[in-house]
């Protein structure tokens, strides 16, 4: 199960450059003009494509920080703005933080 929402959360993360991801394709002529507007739109369309991922990693790193008594707004800027990188930092966190601590383990009796 662990694994499967490290996948998931992968995922999602790459998601938004994947939407990047264009071929590149050289025009000469009168067609530039014509290529460079449609090239314009297009990455138009993708960065509002990539605000409601960015935003939701944003909103999940901002509540994970509260829980854990961090800096929510931090953590949501981080999150809006470096998607894949905040959502593998946070997983990293979030398994460190649920270990218990080295001295809570139980001593061998001796």
């Amino acid at each position: 199960m662990k694994l499967s929402l490290y996948m998931l959360a992968l995922c999602l993360g790459l998601m938004p450059l994947l939407a990047l991801a264009q071929p590149s394709t050289t025009v000469r002529g009168p067609d530039r003009l014509t290529q460079l507007e449609s090239r314009v739109h297009r990455l138009e369309r993708s960065y509002k494509s990539l605000a409601g991922p960015a935003f939701l990693a944003g909103v999940i790193a901002a509540l994970w920080a509260q829980n854990t008594r961090r800096n929510a707004w931090l953590w949501f800027i981080l999150g809006a703005l470096f998607v894949p990188i905040t959502l593998i930092v946070l997983l990293y966190l979030n398994a460190r933080d649920r270990r218990p601590p080295p001295s809570a383990a139980p001593s061998a009796p001796g």
